[in-house]
């Protein structure tokens, strides 16, 4: 179980384990989960209440992985209380992003990339009713931005595939030993129009991805295993 599976939860996802061998998460669009944050800055503790969230996943070559989560809640308590000690057992030792480490597939193909970053974009409304508060999750658009290395149009037509908006499958694994891999899949993901940049003098595209949902609410899954 990833140290950070409540967070995930409480962005709009489930959580289905498989004793012993995996955990998926992958969008609901009903019974969003929430949770209580606890920060502490030097003895002051604030605490928010039924706190929802969105997050960015952003992998990119000789850097660790990231999850950058955003969080809205409700005002708790703030009061002074010593600062605890950080307790980091459940975390792994993070890996960074390489070729050794890390591969990904894009429209059925292995594809030499820079960097892949894909955001949740869940739609967050604070609800401040005669009756009720909270914070409601309304909606979400998945996004994301692959920087591929240019090849030949024979190889990877990018720009055809934006026209004819064609979509295709998406898979990130990161990670090679049993415990410490992470994998992305999107079933239908949708190019929009690639834009020519380079690095170290090569030529790439930064390919605009839209995960859409195939059979409902399967844009994307994240599994640890």
């Amino acid at each position: 179980m990833p140290a950070y599976g409540a967070l995930l939860r409480a962005c709009g996802l489930s959580e289905t384990v498989t004793a012993g061998v995996s955990v998926a998460y992958q969008p609901v669009s009903e019974g969003e989960e929430s949770l209580s944050l606890y920060f502490n800055q030097d003895g002051v503790r604030h605490v928010a209440l039924g706190c929802r969230g969105t997050f960015q996943l952003e992998f990119a070559p000789k850097q660790i992985p990231r999850f950058r989560f955003s969080f809205w809640g409700l005002l708790g308590t703030v009061s002074d209380e010593a600062l605890p000690a950080a307790i980091l057992s459940a975390f792994q030792a993070p890996r960074p992003v390489s070729s050794a480490m890390t591969s990904l597939s894009l429209f059925g193909a292995s594809r030499i990339a820079e960097s892949l970053a894909v955001d949740l974009g869940v739609e967050i409304v604070p609800r401040f009713l005669i009756g009720d508060e909270r914070i409601q999750l309304t909606g979400r658009q998945v996004t994301g931005t692959a920087v591929l290395e240019a090849k030949a149009m024979a190889a990877a037509d990018w720009f055809d595939a934006a026209l004819a908006k064609t979509t295709g499958a998406l898979s990130l694994i990161h990670g090679t030993a049993a415990g410490h891999t992470v994998e992305l899949t999107a079933p239908k993901v949708q190019i929009g129009r690639p834009s020519q940049g380079e690095t170290d003098r090569i030529v790439n595209y930064s390919v605009p991805l839209m995960f859409l949902a195939d059979t409902g609410d399967d844009e994307l899954v994240l599994t640890i295993r």
